[in-house]
Parts: structure tokens; sequence; C-alpha cells
């Protein structure tokens, strides 16, 4: 079994929504948590800071199809 996490980060918005500085910090505290090995002892951790739409449906599709059946997988957004 695999442990993998994608962590998602969205500070900023359109449409004269305020911005969310703190998203992105914990992305950054979650991955420290994940990768320590006397913790989350991830191995596998990618982060999307601020991507468009698109960018981010993609990956999320895609990413779970990487994925196999006895996997661990953590999404945080």
């Amino acid at each position: 079994m695999e442990r993998y996490a994608l962590l998602i980060g969205v500070s900023e918005y359109p449409d004269g929504l305020a911005p969310l500085p703190s998203a992105t910090q914990d992305v950054a505290a979650m991955k420290r948590v994940l990768k320590d090995p006397k913790l989350g002892d991830f191995q596998n951790v990618e982060c999307l800071i601020n991507p468009n739409q698109a960018m981010l449906s993609q990956r999320i599709e895609r990413w779970f199809r990487e994925r196999q059946s006895d996997d661990l997988a953590v999404l945080f957004f």
C-alpha cells in the first residue's frame, strides 16, 4: 500500500472575494505533517497552489485515476 496526498490551497479568488492567505500556509503545514516519518509517513505528497478551475479539475481526476485500490489517498482542500 502506498500513501498519496494531494493538497490544494486556493488563496486568491476572482470577483471581489477576499483573499485567504492562510490557505497556502495550511497546505505547507499539512505537507510537513504528512511527510514526517513519525506522523503521516507519506512519501508522495503533491501540492497545488492557486490552480485555475480547468487545471484543478483535470489534476484531481488524473490523480484519482493513478491510484490503486489498496492505496491510501488523501485529498485536502
